[in-house]
């Protein structure tokens, strides 16, 4: 779903992609650096895709992103809630090359 479409949808088909989008959260492996995210439907930035370029090694919560859009390449990168109950979904995981 991406912003257009979530305005133009029903309440009902909001609360389901929201409880969607939350399954999948809670889910989801820790955030790294590196990782394409886009923040939750329920976020004042609702669909905007950023990158992760840093996790704070004090609280995995605290992550910062760059947004990938005009607006936000202009900017200094912002932080994000993560974790399972945290506004960022993981969209392109990256490959574990450590192990």
């Amino acid at each position: 779903m991406n912003l257009e479409e979530w305005n133009n949808s029903s309440v009902k088909k909001k609360a389901e992609y929201k409880a969607a989008v939350s399954w999948n959260i809670k889910r989801q492996r820790e955030i790294i650096v590196g990782d394409l995210v886009r923040l939750a439907p329920w976020c004042k930035n609702k669909f905007r895709l950023g990158h992760v370029t840093d996790v704070a090694w004090w609280d995995s919560r605290k992550i910062a992103i760059q947004f990938l859009d005009s607006a936000g390449l202009k900017n200094i990168p912002s932080f994000a809630a993560g974790g399972q109950h945290g506004n960022l979904e993981i969209i392109s995981p990256l490959e574990d090359t450590h192990g």
